[in-house]
């Protein structure tokens, strides 16, 4: 039952991040693809679970460069 329920939302967030995609919001995007490929991967198929983290670390990756771009080092 909540393997089917799981999957419905995982799917759902799949499709909101896509139609992010299309409104110009990638990050946002890739935040909610990321997170309903894990909830696909956990209930369904373990392949989307390994790039569900993959997409949330690059995520994770492009929000850190953008927040500390405007840093210079000093040597």
């Amino acid at each position: 039952m909540y393997d089917i329920l799981i999957l419905l939302v995982g799917f759902f967030l799949i499709g909101l991040g896509v139609w992010l995609w299309f409104k110009d919001m990638f990050r946002e995007g890739f935040l909610l693809v990321g997170f309903g490929l894990l909830g696909v991967g956990v209930s369904f198929w373990p392949t989307a679970l390994c790039l569900g983290v993959f997409m949330l670390f690059f995520a994770a990756m492009w929000t850190r460069w953008e927040a500390f771009r405007h840093l210079k080092r000093k040597d």
